[in-house]
């Protein structure tokens, strides 16, 4: 029983290092998988979205003119599907051991 804990503990800081390096890359594929998941299912339910612009236009002594704009994009379906399958192909892929 001795023998087999001692090459145990010899092999142990060689296969936590092993461990750990697969674990930081397999995490980061899972998180940038649910981050576009994330973003395909917002881009399915809402396919369009806007958000408003202003710009200084003029300004004559107290008196402060500016200019707003909204700016509208939209994103098609075909933008949303690729998307989701991605973000879903990379938490899976995040997740499986080698």
């Amino acid at each position: 029983m001795e023998r087999i804990a001692d090459k145990r503990l010899v092999r142990w800081p060689a296969q936590r290092k092993k461990f750990q390096e697969m674990i930081k890359h397999n995490f980061v594929f899972a998180v940038i998988g649910s981050v576009l998941i994330v973003i395909g299912v917002a881009a399915l339910i809402h396919p369009q979205f806007s958000y408003r612009v202003s710009q200084h236009v003029e300004q004559t002594g107290p008196m402060k003119v500016e200019y707003e704009t909204r700016r509208i994009i939209r994103l098609p379906l075909w933008f949303s599907i690729p998307i989701l399958t991605i973000g879903a192909a990379l938490v899976v892929g995040g997740f499986r051991r080698e």
